[in-house]
């Protein structure tokens, strides 16, 4: 995906799925291989965060515009991309090598966000 072909409250709604999607796949699972327990609580909390910083952003931007379909079409398509990863999760018994691939596809993930968000600081700073 490229993250300058959304709008600013797309831009809010796919963030937010996507971490609010991060965020239940690891909370769901108990234990995890190669994640250590602290680090996996310091990760859940600091997405935790994140969510509720951005529900205060896309509230604001629902008060200032409607874009409610495009933005619900984006987070449906997100929710079918993480449900996807469970299935496959679960289809491999939660295997080492499952979570590692997963695991970089979720890192893949965050470079996503990581770079849409770059793409909302500069449109604050524009504006």
């Amino acid at each position: 995906m490229n993250p300058h072909q959304y709008q600013k409250g797309q831009a809010l709604a796919i963030l937010h799925e996507m971490l609010q999607q991060i965020f239940n796949l690891f909370r769901a699972i108990i234990s995890l291989n190669g994640w250590e327990e602290t680090h996996m609580e310091k990760f859940l909390i600091e997405l935790h965060q994140q969510l509720k910083y951005l529900e205060a952003l896309m509230r604001l931007q629902a008060e200032q515009k409607r874009d409610t379909l495009g933005s619900e079409n984006l987070r449906l398509q997100v929710k079918i991309y993480f449900q996807r990863i469970r299935d496959y999760l679960e289809n491999q018994d939660y295997s080492t090598c499952a979570w590692t691939i997963v695991q970089v596809e979720i890192n893949r993930c965050l470079f996503f966000v990581f770079r849409l968000t770059g793409k909302l600081s500069k449109q604050g700073m524009e504006t």
